[in-house]
């Protein structure tokens, strides 16, 4: 018994018996996820034997030796052959795959891949799964490839998974999902004033954040003017010329002087540069506008 099975094979040599195209099937734990998963990847040699190209070329290996296509369809599968997260990665993939390879990848019929790419939701999209009898389609066909791997290798597989890769919905979200769908809450019509509702709030929390953005700039603004004035007001107080314009005010509060090391006319004096300390610390001007301010110079 082994929780761990590899099977690997050169399928292709070059004239000179160097491997030109070999194959690597493992069913086992390698991510260390807490279960065990299908994949199928080859390699490409060079003629010197070193490995050149290859990885996830389980397509084109399948297309060439049939006899690995069935480890194609379960390329990251679990054991039970589960694709990753079929609810969650399968709804999504209903809406950027066409029907046919939706159907091809997700190992369904067209009809039942009809079905799933109309689901509203996961519960619904769970219970399709459920109802087409999908899960057991899929082990079927990986205990099918589980008893190919144990004949090519001479080992039997040991299940010490922990965890599956299904994203079901809880309990209780199937359970209410029966009731609703009972109560016709599910029903074309119904189903297309639920749509409407999703969009109508969509556009609702667009214009709400809108909106939001609007006020914080507007109070982004406010203490900016706020700041400016105090400062220009400073500069006044202390009869500071209004040509010494090398400062820049940050949007923490900080008003750093003499930030451009090559505005020597603009420039603020030491002198300068402690009578506007001493006044912003005599104003307690921190304190006024609720921010971090203190003047530095390079």
């Amino acid at each position: 018994m082994s929780n761990s099975i590899v099977f690997n094979k050169v399928l292709e040599k070059y004239p000179s018996g160097v491997p030109k195209l070999s194959v690597h099937i493992r069913l086992n734990d390698e991510c260390n996820n807490g279960h065990q998963d299908f994949a199928i990847t080859g390699t490409r040699h060079l003629k010197n034997g070193d490995e050149g190209a290859g990885g996830a070329i389980g397509n084109e290996i399948a297309k060439k030796y049939p006899e690995f296509a069935i480890f194609n369809r379960l390329h990251l599968c679990d054991y039970k052959g589960i694709p990753m997260y079929p609810i969650s990665n399968g709804m999504y993939l209903a809406k950027s795959m066409g029907l046919d390879d939706f159907a091809k990848y997700y190992r369904v019929s067209k009809e039942v891949a009809e079905k799933l790419v109309k689901a509203f939701d996961k519960c619904e999209y769970y219970s399709i799964l459920i109802e087409e009898k999908v899960f057991e389609k899929w082990e079927a066909e990986a205990k099918e490839a589980i008893a190919i791997l144990e004949d090519w290798t001479n080992e039997k597989f040991e299940v010490d998974s922990v965890r599956t890769q299904l994203d079901a919905p809880s309990d209780e979200e199937m359970n209410q999902f029966y009731i609703d769908y009972s109560e016709g809450k599910y029903a074309e019509k119904a189903i297309e004033e639920k749509k409407k509702a999703i969009i109508e709030n969509a556009f609702k929390k667009k214009h709400e954040d809108n909106l939001s953005k609007y006020h914080e700039t507007l109070k982004k603004a406010e203490k900016e003017y706020m700041v400016e004035e105090y400062f220009v007001s400073v500069l006044e107080s202390l009869s500071i010329s209004p040509e010494k314009d090398n400062y820049i005010i940050y949007d923490s509060g900080e008003i750093k002087l003499n930030w451009r090391s090559s505005s020597s006319g603009s420039s603020f004096s030491d002198e300068e540069i402690k009578q506007v300390k001493d006044k912003i610390t005599e104003d307690k001007y921190s304190n006024i506008y609720n921010a971090k301010v203190w003047v530095s110079n390079n």
